[in-house]
């Protein structure tokens, strides 16, 4: 762990009300743990995810009968609730948020145009808002010449822009891992 300056000081509240500082808190993994709940998503900036937590990749696993397995905690929370079409019978998945980003639910404001279909877990894909890109000329005895906007003439023509860009559309990112807590506390080993 990095050393934290002595004056920074981060501090949270556990259940019995008294401060923790941000030390205290890495040397109390117990207290921490209940910290965040099971099924919560929170992103990653590293490599190694802690021990109680899964990828949000779309993995299937077993599911648990018994409450002393592994994942009876995370599938409490999740049900079956993001299986997908690859999600074998008797398992359940976890999301799969890879390659995508996160967009509130929007249940009010109407700024998602899908708000009114849109649940917990749906996929919206990509999609450019529709637009148009034209220019006009007119054609005449000594050559194509660009006309001015709102003239006509029976000899008109449009023209359509070449393509140009990329792959995808997407705002200047950072990639990290969402990954979800699957464990209240870490395993023993």
């Amino acid at each position: 762990m990095t050393d934290i300056p002595s004056y920074v000081k981060i501090t949270t509240r556990i259940p019995n009300g008294s401060p923790l500082t941000y030390q205290q808190m890495d040397n109390n993994l117990t207290t921490l743990q209940h910290l965040v709940p099971v099924g919560s998503i929170v992103m990653w900036g590293m490599d190694t995810l802690p021990a109680t937590f899964l990828e949000c990749d779309g993995s299937s696993l077993v599911i648990p009968t018994d409450p002393s397995d592994n994942q009876y905690e995370l599938y409490q929370v999740l049900g079956t609730y993001y299986n997908h079409a690859g999600t074998p019978g008797g398992e359940f998945s976890v999301p799969d948020s890879r390659g995508g980003f996160y967009r509130h639910l929007d249940t009010v404001n109407n700024t998602d145009p899908d708000y009114q279909t849109r649940v917990v877990g749906s996929v919206q894909l990509d999609e450019f808002k529709a637009h148009t890109h034209t220019t006009e000329f007119n054609i005449t005895s000594s050559g194509s010449q660009l006309k001015p906007w709102g003239s006509q003439a029976s000899n008109d023509r449009e023209i359509t822009s070449s393509s140009a860009g990329g792959a995808e559309t997407r705002p200047i990112n950072i990639a990290m891992r969402y990954i979800i807590k699957a464990l209240s506390t870490a395993p023993v080993a």
